[in-house]
């Protein structure tokens, strides 16, 4: 790749509360970036916090907000601006210059190779939370199992409907069992 800085301009997002929070968050983050090897920033605006329209709650600690920062930074080689869009994930991302960027092969393939290491671990955590959350459905099932066993109790799964059919079947059969 040739000696010519990138100039990119990028936009950070965050979501949460409360909206102080989120505008320091915003803070660290563009701090974090600045300090990045072989990154210079250039300028940064951080826009206001604005509550989310489509939340429901009234309750103002459940309030969530957003705010986004506009970021323009140079980079030293096309390696410090992938760092920073792996670490940082910018929602939009444009760069300025220069207009063609040239690539050794070798390069290319480092920059593929990070970018399937970093899927393949994204992936493995995925699978991770999948089977964990099989494992802790099926350990609430048998609690809840316990819980009807030994309290003679009955807990009606709601989302789920049953046709009639079933249901009488269910009823007629508890009956017969007593």
């Amino acid at each position: 790749m040739s000696e010519k800085k990138i100039t990119v301009s990028f936009i950070i997002e965050i979501m949460g509360r409360p909206p102080e929070h989120i505008i320091d968050a915003l803070k660290e983050l563009i701090e974090k970036i600045s300090k990045e090897k072989g990154v210079s920033l250039v300028n940064h605006k951080i826009h206001e916090a604005k509550e989310i329209e489509e939340n429901q709650n009234d309750d103002k600690t459940q309030k969530l907000y957003t705010s986004f920062a506009e970021v323009e930074a140079e980079f030293d080689s096309i390696d410090s601006l992938m760092i920073v869009v792996f670490n940082y994930m910018p929602s939009h991302l444009e760069i300025i210059s220069p207009e063609e960027i040239v690539l050794k092969n070798e390069t290319l393939a480092e920059l593929m190779t990070g970018i399937t290491l970093r899927l393949h671990r994204y992936d493995e955590i995925a699978k991770k939370m999948i089977m964990d959350n099989k494992i802790l459905e099926h350990r609430l099932k048998e609690i809840v199992d316990a819980i009807k066993d030994k309290k003679h109790i009955e807990i009606v799964d709601e989302p789920k409907e049953e046709n009639k059919t079933e249901k009488s079947e269910k009823k007629n059969s508890k009956r017969d069992k007593k």
